[in-house]
C-alpha cells in the first residue's frame, strides 16, 4: 500500500465523515426541549408555586451543558396528546431522581427512584423509567428532579415517551449489524496469537488487548449485554466509562510497541505509560462520581481523557511525519475515531448546541480501525518475518563459512568435530590423518604466497565434489583429514594421498622437488560402534603418521581396530610411496 493511496483515501474519509456530521447536526437541532430549572424543585408544599413560578424555569432551550448539582425538568403535555407513561434519558450519574406528576384535576402524584431502578435500553447508551400512575385524570405536567447528577446530557436528552423503548425490526438489524462488528474486532485475536506465538513481539499482544477493548465499548455503548443479561443501569455506566478509559491505554501502549523504532520523539515514547495508567486512573475517577467533583458535570472526565487523546493522535501525526509505514494503517481506522472524540469533547464542553456523542461516526471509526490495523498488523507481521528469514539465512551463511576453511574452502576441524558422532552412525569408519613432507622448506624457499597454493593443490587432491563417501578437512597449517566410508576405504585413502604430488606439479611450476604427503590411518570395526571421540582418533592416527615420518615419508601407515577398549588390539601395515 503506497502513502499516496492511504492519503487519497484519509481524505476521502474525511470528507464522508464532515458531510455525516452535517446530517446529524441537522436532525439533532430539532429536539424539543423541556424547561430547566436550577435546583431540585419538588417538594409537597411548594409545588404547585415552584411548577407555576415562570421566573425559575428556562423555556427558551437550554444550549449550554447544565453544570452538575441537582436540576429539575418540567415537561408540559398538551391537552388530548397520548398518555405519557415513560421518562427516556442518557445515561449518567445521578444520586436521586424525584418524579412529580400533575393529572387534570390538580392531583399530584409522587415517586422517587434511584440511578439502579432504571432500565437500560438496548442499542444505545439510554435508560428509561416508568412515571408515577396519575391518581385522577389525564397527565399534565410531569416534573423530574435530578439530585446530585453528574453527566449534562442525562438533562439535555431527556424527553417523555408514551411506551418504553420496543426494538423495531431495523433496531434489530442495526443490532445486529453492531454484533457483527464486534466480531470483526474480535476475529484479529487468533491471527494475532497465531503471530505473537512466532514472533514473541509486544505490539500482537496489545492489539489482542486493543480488539477485546473496542469490542467491549461497543457492547456497553450499546449494551449488547442486555441480550443475554439484565445488566442495572449503574453497573452498565461504570462498564462503560472504564471500557472506554481502559481501550485508550490499550491504544496507547499497541501505537508505541507498533510503530517502528526512531518514529516516535524519544520524550513522547517514554511518556505513553504514564498517559495509558492516566487514562486508567481518569476513568475510575469519573466512574467512582466523587461528590465533589460532580459540580463539574461531565467537564472533568471530558477534559481529563482529552489528554491521552490529544498525546495519542499527536503520536500518529509525528510517526507519519517521520515516514511510519505502520502508521498509515492505523489512521484509516483513527481519522474518524479522533473526529469523533473531538465533536464529544466541543459540544460536551462549549455551549455551542446540544451535545454530540457522534455514535455513528465513532463506529465507522472503530469497523475502520479493525480492519486498517489488522491489515497493518498483517503487514508488519510479513515484514518482520523477512527480516528474521533473512537474518536466519545470514546467521546460517556466517555459520557456514565459521565451518570452511577460507584458503582451501575445505570444512575445518570445528564443523568436523561437532558432527563426528553423527558422522560414524552414517558409517563413516575410516580416519586417515594426511601431513605435507617437508612443508617448511617450500615457504622458505618459494614463500608463502607458493606455499598457500600448494595447499589448495592438496585440498583439490584430497577434495571429490559429488563422493558422498569421503570428507576432506583441513585442520590447520599442512595438516588435513579424510573420513571415508564404504569398501576399499583405506585404497581409496591411499590414492587421494598419491594425487597430491600429481596434482601440485600440475598446478604449481617451478618447484625444485615433488611434493609429497605422509597419513596414518584407523580403520573402525562396525557402523557407529564405539566410543572413540574425534580427539581420540586424532592422537591414535597422530601417532601413526609420526610414524611414518620417521620410517621415511611419503607413504601411509594404517591400524585396524577390532575390539574397543582401553587397549584395543591393533594391526599395522606400512606401505611405501
Amino acid at each position: 500500500m503506497t502513502r499516496g493511496f492511504v492519503n487519497h483515501l484519509l481524505l476521502a474519509m474525511l470528507a464522508a465523515l464532515v458531510a455525516l456530521l452535517g446530517a446529524q447536526g441537522a436532525s439533532a437541532s430539532e429536539i424539543d426541549m423541556p424547561c430547566i430549572a436550577k435546583g431540585a424543585l419538588i417538594d409537597g408544599e411548594t409545588i404547585d408555586a415552584a411548577a407555576t413560578e415562570r421566573s425559575a424555569w428556562n423555556c427558551e432551550g437550554q444550549t449550554n451543558e447544565p453544570a452538575g448539582g441537582d436540576w429539575t425538568l418540567k415537561f408540559e403535555i398538551e391537552p388530548g396528546a397520548e398518555p405519557m407513561r415513560i421518562l427516556h434519558t442518557r445515561l449518567g450519574h445521578f444520586d436521586q431522581l424525584d418524579l412529580a406528576v400533575q393529572d387534570s384535576g390538580g392531583q399530584w402524584t409522587f415517586e422517587t427512584k434511584t440511578l439502579s431502578d432504571m432500565q437500560a435500553d438496548i442499542g444505545a447508551p439510554y435508560i428509561h423509567t416508568a412515571l408515577p400512575e396519575s391518581g385522577g385524570g389525564q397527565p399534565v405536567l410531569v416534573l423530574a428532579s435530578f439530585r446530585g447528577n453528574g453527566h449534562g446530557p442525562t438533562l439535555t436528552r431527556a424527553e417523555l415517551r408514551t411506551e418504553p423503548p420496543m426494538l423495531s425490526r431495523s433496531d434489530l438489524l442495526g443490532l445486529l449489524a453492531l454484533a457483527a462488528l464486534a466480531g470483526v474486532l474480535l476475529i484479529p485475536i487468533a491471527l494475532d496469537s497465531a503471530f505473537l506465538f512466532a514472533l514473541k513481539e509486544s505490539f500482537l499482544a496489545w492489539h489482542i488487548a486493543l480488539s477485546l477493548g473496542f469490542a467491549s465499548v461497543l457492547a456497553a455503548r450499546a449494551n449488547l449485554f442486555g441480550l443475554v443479561v439484565d445488566m442495572p443501569a449503574d453497573i452498565l455506566r461504570i462498564t462503560l466509562i472504564m471500557t472506554m478509559g481502559i481501550t485508550v491505554s490499550f491504544a496507547l501502549m499497541f501505537t508505541r510497541a507498533y510503530i517502528e523504532k526512531g518514529r516516535l520523539p524519544d520524550w513522547l515514547n517514554r511518556a505513553i505509560p504514564y498517559l495509558a495508567v492516566w487514562s486508567f486512573a481518569i476513568s475510575a475517577i469519573h466512574a467512582a462520581s466523587f461528590e465533589f467533583l460532580r459540580p463539574l458535570g461531565g467537564n472533568f472526565h471530558s477534559f481529563g481523557i482529552a489528554v491521552p487523546t490529544f498525546a495519542l493522535a499527536y503520536a500518529m501525526f509525528a510517526a507519519w511525519r517521520n515516514g511510519s509505514r505502520a502508521v498509515r494503517f492505523q489512521l484509516i481506522g483513527w481519522v474518524p475515531l479522533f473526529l469523533a472524540s473531538l465533536i464529544q469533547i466541543i459540544t460536551h464542553v462549549f455551549p455551542i448546541g446540544i451535545q454530540q456523542d457522534a455514535m455513528p461516526i465513532q463506529y465507522i471509526g472503530v469497523l475502520f480501525e479493525g480492519i486498517g490495523t489488522a491489515m497493518g498488523v498483517a503487514d508488519r507481521f510479513i515484514i518482520l518475518r523477512r527480516e528474521r528469514d533473512r537474518a536466519v539465512r545470514d546467521a546460517r551463511a556466517l555459520s557456514k563459512l565459521s565451518e570452511r576453511d577460507p584458503l582451501t574452502g575445505l570444512l575445518n576441524r570445528r564443523a568436523v568435530e561437532t558432527r563426528f558422532e553423527n558422522l560414524r552412525t552414517q558409517g563413516f569408519n575410516t580416519f586417515a590423518l594426511l601431513d605435507l613432507d617437508r612443508f617448511k622448506q617450500i615457504n622458505d624457499e618459494h614463500g608463502h604466497q607458493i606455499g598457500d597454493k600448494a595447499l589448495v593443490a592438496c585440498a583439490e587432491a584430497i577434495r571429490h565434489d559429488g563422493d558422498r563417501n569421503s570428507i576432506a578437512v583441513r585442520l590447520g597449517g599442512e595438516e588435513f583429514v579424510v573420513l571415508l566410508r564404504g569398501k576399499d576405504a583405506r585404497q581409496r585413502a591411499e590414492a587421494f594421498r598419491e594425487a597430491i604430488p600429481v596434482r601440485v606439479m600440475h598446478e604449481i611450476e617451478g618447484l625444485n622437488r615433488p611434493v609429497t604427503a605422509s597419513m596414518g590411518l584407523i580403520e573402525l570395526p562396525g557402523k557407529g560402534s564405539g566410543t572413540m571421540t574425534f580427539d581420540e582418533l586424532y592422537a591414535r592416527a597422530d601417532k601413526l603418521l609420526y610414524e611414518a615420518k620417521a620410517t621415511g615419508r611419503n607413504r601411509m601407515i594404517y591400524e585396524r581396530l577390532t575390539v574397543f577398549s582401553e587397549a584395543p588390539p591393533t594391526r599395522k601395515a606400512a606401505q611405501n610411496g
